[in-house]
């Protein structure tokens, strides 16, 4: 048993880098009743592609951020003017001192449009939105009427930065956000996570499979009529439920068709190749008194002759037990004997009959008293 889970690989947060205001929220388009296409805002479980826009935050930290790279970029070049000029006033016009400081006053300038550059791209704002700013400095230098970016620059883009499905929208117009707040969470869901619970008794089955053998089926426990889909595991836990007794698995399932949904129940089944030294019984054909195990075994089909026969069990699963075909020379000196495939054992009943055969063995005793 088990249930399907977002690859957590996949699941991405997304939050806004700086605090702020949420001004828009990005919009998809969906199709009425009459085939007509309409607007309408994000929300939960809709497809978004990569870079498509989620929302917009107004922040004036990243406003104050870009106005300090432009006063640099107007310093620098007033600076530059400043100091082309004196160059120019030619030799002895102009103090050597006074041409030293304002060539310092350029080099200060630029060290400081660097930094407020950096300081932007830190900010992990793409080289084409500080271009921008920059561009917006050449405007402001030539008297020239403000760009539309200008008019927008405190506002931050919040884009999906894969394709995905919004799992979460914790956002509304108007909401203050800060840069701890997870404003949606986008997963890619064409490979959807397995997480499956295996009983402690057969982990060593499970733990002998190479990488290549790991391989499972699963069924949907909702449709009865799924049929069952391939996959693969990798991981097996290192914890046991302490109430359960199981491990967790984990594996993955293509959902490219994205027909199978998250918190599904599910049912895995793995296939262990036979190993030639193990027996497997129905549980209820196994009697245990304390530490013996033991089965009744045809001997004359004819006449529907059995004997009891001590086995060793190795292990038990809930409606199986796996007994050695040879016992080793400790589980034969315990009285177990050979059991091997092809021999037929008494499936029902057997408690009862193990009941009659000790009443019948004590029952001379009884009459000689």
């Amino acid at each position: 048993p088990g249930y399907l889970l977002v690859d957590p690989n996949s699941l991405v947060p997304i939050h806004s880098r700086f605090p702020g205001q949420v001004v828009l929220l990005g919009q998809t388009e969906e199709i009425d009743s009459q085939g007509k296409r309409h607007p309408r805002p994000l929300r939960f479980g809709d497809n978004v592609k990569a870079e498509q826009l989620l929302a917009i935050v107004w922040s004036t930290d990243i406003g104050q951020k870009k106005s300090e790279l432009v006063d640099a970029l107007s310093k620098r070049a007033l600076d530059e003017t400043i100091f082309n000029s004196l160059q120019r006033a030619g030799p002895g016009a102009v103090p050597q001192i006074r041409l030293e400081e304002a060539r310092r006053n350029v080099e200060a300038d630029k060290i400081q449009v660097n930094s407020a550059k950096r300081t932007l791209a830190s900010w992990r704002l793409s080289e084409d939105e500080i271009e921008e700013v920059v561009e917006e400095a050449r405007q402001l230098r030539d008297d020239r009427q403000q760009t539309a970016a200008a008019k927008t620059w405190s506002e931050l883009q919040i884009r999906a930065p894969r394709d995905g499905v919004i799992l979460e929208k914790n956002v509304n117009v108007g909401e203050v956000v800060d840069t701890n707040d997870n404003l949606f969470k986008i997963a890619d869901l064409s490979s959807i996570q397995v997480l499956a619970y295996v009983y402690e008794e057969d982990l060593p089955g499970l733990e002998q499979l190479q990488p290549d053998q790991r391989r499972w089926e699963i069924d949907l426990k909702s449709d009865p009529n799924d049929r069952p889909r391939p996959g693969k595991f990798s991981l097996i836990g290192n914890v046991i439920d302490q109430t359960m007794r199981t491990a967790p698995i984990v594996g993955w399932l293509d959902n490219h068709d994205h027909t199978l949904r998250v918190n599904q129940f599910v049912t895995a089944t793995v296939g262990l190749p036979a190993d030639p030294s193990m027996v497997k019984l129905p549980a209820s054909a196994l009697i245990e008194e304390g530490s013996t195990a033991a089965v009744f075994v045809e001997t004359n089909p004819d006449i529907h002759e059995v004997t009891r026969r001590i086995v060793a069990v190795t292990r038990r699963g809930e409606k199986m037990v796996f007994v050695r075909a040879e016992p080793n020379d400790e589980e034969g000196k315990d009285g177990a004997l050979p059991l091997h495939v092809g021999e037929r054992v008494v499936m029902s009943g057997a408690l009862e009959l193990d009941s009659e055969l000790t009443n019948l063995k004590s029952s001379p005793d009884d009459e000689a008293e």
